[in-house]
């Protein structure tokens, strides 16, 4: 990961846990409303996190192809 996606995601994190730190303090009484928001911010913030690793892994294998299929029609190198 790049230093801007890790201070995106700190930055996001931070927001996150000060989300749900006002959750449970407006639901103090409600802790299986307060637990239920925090659970749903939770998954919300991995599906994220776990798209968006997804995402750059596919650009990254996009760009790859496109660099061999380049050198190969400039060199004229046959694949296998």
């Amino acid at each position: 990961m790049s230093l801007a996606e890790n201070i995106l995601f700190t930055g996001v994190g931070v927001v996150i846990f000060v989300a749900l730190l006002i959750i449970w303090i407006v639901f103090r009484k409600k802790t299986k409303l307060a637990l239920s928001l925090s659970g749903i911010l939770l998954i919300l913030y991995l599906g994220y996190y776990i798209y968006l690793m997804q995402t750059t892994t596919n650009q990254q294998g996009m760009q790859e192809k496109q660099n061999v299929s380049s050198i190969q029609q400039e060199h004229m190198i046959i694949g296998r």
